[in-house]
């Protein structure tokens, strides 16, 4: 007949009588000021809950014991009391018939009759099982707290409240700390039970060896007897370690206690010996990263609380733990002859006793340290006597030096008392001031410095009082009243005590550095200035290189997407505006490109009302909500010469310029044009008046309601850089100003604070009115023949202009650089002509066809470039260049550039071709 163990937690809280007597006298006092509703509340007696322990195996085992030092603390310090809380070891190992199982769960319903628990907690898969089996009928409603190994199989929840903490080995760590400790291992034994209650040790032990396999000799001990493991253990073996898991019963159905069997094992074993969590340690395990079942036993109580006062979210079902440490037993490593260096940071270690010397160095090295020291002040105070008296007969030598030093320095030197007068000066001094030596003797320091200098001068040398020291320039007036910069390296003179006795200053002429200086600083005034606009120079010229090339491939494919496609399609009204927004951005890179003086204007009659309502869209999205844009053109308008990018650059910046002005207040921006008869006197008051003639103008006017310019803003407004925002660069009305000088233009503003302001831009008129001229471009029948050499580093850009050239009726080899063109011109007799890129990296366009020259002196070569024709011009004035073509280019003006290039179509041989035996190898 089975009898179940039964154990009740006893209480371990006493108070002494004294402290007993304290309390109640406290809370009595306590009471008697206390509102009537606490004492209502004082008559509820406090609620207690209940838990059940269920633990499946016997009361002895090791695990039982660490896992209780966690989980009955930690219930004991919530509101489960001492009295509250009931275990139950079932014994389900020994057991494991059916009819055990029924009688034990009648038991229990029988025992706990008249008890209701918050909460049964099992340890560990077993209790589980037997609650949702047998025990299902026990204590319904009542939530279950179980804690269960990782890859344990388990029976579902049987319609209950099961929270499960599931907790995990790291048999991998265990291995790698192992081969830590032993790095010449060779072979690893995994010892293991085969029931299921050893499965989830022995899978975790696999799963780590996997990582390892090929690298060891792997033995696994799982379907054998005791004996026949501790005889396998015994042999003798060449570098083995063993990785113990967990033996419950053997393969011949021996129960074993894990703990016991691995200690025959330990002691049988040749080859050390290493463990998955920590109830082994002691037992004959080496260590590794081993589980801690006292931190199992309080997560399982947490939780167990928080389920009671239902803190944890009802869809919970189970909680992962993972809580390892590395831990060692000193004793088997010292059986094993392991270095306890080897561990890893932050071990434990059982059973270890430091020497006596690890003890006590600490000790030893301060008496030693001691000792040196002693000895060192000893040597130091007879070096320091020593020392001392030499330095009295050195400093006797070291004041007369410094005596003939001073007063014939070419420094000037003042020494001046408490009061700040003149106590000694030297020679130069009084030749700097152009007093006697002794008409300065007695004077106060500050009376020789001008009126307006002399409270900075009293501020400075109040810092010697302090015990400050300094260096500063002043200004000092000489006895003919005439004033001499000086630069001042002042001192105090302090006594032993640290008072001041007065001050030491040593004074340099500063008339020449000082003019110096000011020629320096303008000079690098104007320096600073050249470079920053030369940099802007060259970044705005890379970026519109770079910018062209793109283009140059966006143009290409959607002229030639127009070319193929249906006139009445669709898709060609969208084709048009992508090339039209392309022709925009084209003129923005010469912008750029004219900014940078790498480019030029494209001049051409300009309707400026046409201008701005083409941008209306553009001007519209750059202006706050809060500013009303309106336009009051003045028709019919005469044209004027003008690039129209540079015009509407000039549109937007002054916009942006007055809604800048506006700021976060509601006004208004009026955008007006006009023409006006201008003679010399209308002009004069102009900006960029200076050799504008007169005549008829046509104006673009921007007025604006915002705050208005004083004099000083006014006369500053188109400097470069100047601005009065604080995230400004200072750029944009500068380059109005460029632009407009550009076009002979002249620039009015009239502007009061307060009052908003006007900018008219006046230009020259073309002398003929608006009209709208035909966009559409003139296509020829123009066909080539031959071979061309595409040679251009951008792939879009070789790309296109294959598909063009092909279009075009010629036949083309590319190549991507200056030295690849080489060789495929020479590869390639049937080249006839070369489109070649200025700007490639290896081998540029300029010395590319250079070479090119050398190997075919009659060679065609159109140079291709993002910057303009003056700059080819200029550097292939003579050279025979067949012509140039700027990115981004076209199909039309590629065709226009080919057929003005005439020579560059081939010049028929006796084969029809090419001839290349001009080439030079």
């Amino acid at each position: 007949m089975w009898t179940p163990e039964t154990k009740k937690a006893e209480s371990s809280w006493h108070l002494s009588p004294k402290l007993m007597q304290f309390v109640g006298t406290f809370l009595f006092a306590l009471l008697l000021q206390s509102s009537p509703a606490i004492s209502a509340l004082s008559d509820q007696p406090p609620r207690h809950h209940h838990v059940l322990i269920l633990y499946g195996r016997v009361t002895n085992l090791p695990t039982h014991g660490i896992i209780n030092k966690g989980l009955l603390p930690a219930l004991s310090a919530s509101d489960v009391g001492d009295s509250d809380l009931f275990q139950e070891y079932l014994d389900l190992q020994h057991h494991p018939d059916h009819k055990y199982r029924l009688e034990l769960a009648d038991y229990l319903r029988k025992k706990y009759a008249d008890e209701t628990f918050d909460v049964v907690i099992a340890l560990y898969q077993d209790a589980l099982d037997f609650m949702l089996r047998e025990g299902k009928e026990l204590f319904v409603g009542t939530p279950i707290v179980a804690a269960v190994p990782k890859g344990a199989t388990g029976t579902g929840n049987g319609g209950r409240r099961v929270l499960q903490v599931v907790y995990s080995f790291d048999s991998l760590a265990t291995l790698h700390y192992a081969l830590a400790l032993l790095p010449e291992t060779k072979e690893i034994i995994v010892i293991s039970g085969p029931t299921a209650d050893d499965a989830p040790h022995l899978k975790n032990a696999q799963d780590a060896v996997k990582d390892l396999d090929g690298k060891f000799s792997i033995r696994y001990l799982i379907n054998n007897s005791l004996p026949e493991i501790l005889e396998e253990v015994a042999r003798e073996r060449d570098h083995a370690i063993i990785l113990y898991t967990r033996l419950s019963k053997d393969a011949r159905g021996t129960l074993c206690a894990p703990a016991i069997a691995l200690s025959d094992i330990a002691r049988a074993a040749k080859s050390p010996v290493f463990g998955l969590y920590d109830s082994l340690l002691g037992a004959g395990i080496v260590g590794g990263n081993l589980l801690s079942f006292k931190d199992l036993g309080q997560a399982v109580a947490r939780l167990s609380i928080d389920l009671i006062h239902n803190r944890l979210d009802a869809r919970m079902s189970h909680v992962d733990f993972v809580n390892h440490v590395p831990m060692f037993d000193w004793a088997e490593m010292r059986r094993w002859g392991l270095q306890k260096s080897r561990l890893p940071k932050g071990s434990i270690l059982i059973n270890y006793r430091p020497g006596f010397w690890e003890q006590y160095w600490g000790y030893a090295l301060i008496a030693l340290l001691f000792l040196a020291g002693e000895a060192s002040l000893i040597a130091y105070l007879i070096r320091s006597r020593r020392s001392r008296i030499q330095k009295e007969k050195e400093l006797q030598k070291s004041e007369e030096k410094y005596r003939r030093i001073i007063t014939t320095a070419r420094e000037g030197i003042i020494v001046t008392g408490q009061d700040y007068s003149i106590t000694y000066v030297n020679s130069h001094i009084s030749d700097l001031l152009g007093y006697a030596p002794e008409e300065l003797i007695g004077t106060p320091l500050p009376h020789l410095v001008p009126g307006d200098d002399s409270s900075s001068i009293l501020t400075r040398m109040n810092s010697r009082r302090r015990g400050e020291s300094g260096q500063y320039e002043c200004r000092y007036r000489r006895k003919d009243g005439s004033s001499i910069w000086l630069l001042v390296s002042a001192t105090p003179i302090l006594d032993d005590e640290g008072r001041f006795q007065g001050s030491f200053a040593m004074f340099t002429d500063l008339t020449d550095l000082k003019q110096a200086e000011e020629d320096r600083l303008n000079l690098e005034r104007q320096l600073l200035h050249a470079q920053k606009l030369e940099s802007l120079e060259v970044l705005a010229g890379g970026i519109a290189h770079d910018f062209n090339n793109i283009l140059t491939s966006i143009i290409g494919y959607t002229e030639l997407a127009m070319l193929r496609l249906n006139p009445d399609s669709p898709v060609r009204d969208n084709l048009k505006r992508i090339e039209q927004s392309a022709q925009r951005a084209a003129e923005l890179a010469r912008q750029m490109l004219a900014y940078s003086g790498k480019g030029n204007f494209v001049v051409e009659p300009v309707d400026l009302n046409r201008l701005v309502e083409d941008i209306g869209p553009l001007i519209e999205a750059a202006i706050p909500k809060n500013v009303q844009l309106r336009f009051e053109p003045t028709n019919p308008l005469p044209r004027v010469t003008a690039d129209a990018g540079q015009i509407r650059q000039v549109v937007m910046n002054l916009v942006i310029n007055a809604s800048e002005a506006i700021g976060d207040h509601d006004g208004s921006i009026t955008i007006g044009t006009g023409w006006k008869n201008c003679d010399q006197g209308y002009l004069r008051g102009a900006w960029l008046s200076d050799n504008i003639a007169a005549g008829l103008y046509v104006y673009l006017e921007v007025t604006d309601t915002g705050c208005g310019m004083d004099r000083e803003t006014k006369a500053k407004i188109f400097d470069p850089f100047f601005t009065t925002k604080f995230t400004g660069r200072g750029l944009g009305m500068a380059t109005v100003q460029g632009i407009v000088h550009g076009h002979k233009g002249s620039i009015q503003i009239y502007t009061e604070p307060g009052k908003g302001s006007i900018f008219r831009i006046l230009l020259p008129a073309a002398g003929e009115q608006a009209g709208y001229a035909s966009a559409e471009r003139q296509e020829t029948d123009f066909q080539g023949d031959g071979t061309v050499l595409l040679v251009d580093d951008e792939e879009d850009v070789r790309d296109i202009g294959r598909e063009m050239l092909q279009l075009l009726g010629y036949t083309v080899v590319t190549a991507d650089d200056g030295a690849e063109a080489l060789a495929a011109f020479k590869e390639n007799p049937a080249v006839t002509g070369i489109i070649l890129d200025l700007t490639m990296p290896h081998l540029d366009g300029e010395h590319c066809f250079r070479e090119l020259r050398k190997l075919d002196p009659k060679v065609k070569v159109i140079m291709s470039s993002g910057y303009s024709v003056h700059d080819i011009a200029r550097k292939f004035a003579g050279l025979g260049l067949a012509g140039f073509i700027q990115k981004p280019y076209t199909l039309s003006s590629l065709r226009q550039v080919l057929m003005d290039s005439r020579d560059f179509r081939p010049a028929p041989d006796e084969t029809g071709g090419a001839s290349g035996a001009e080439r030079k190898e």
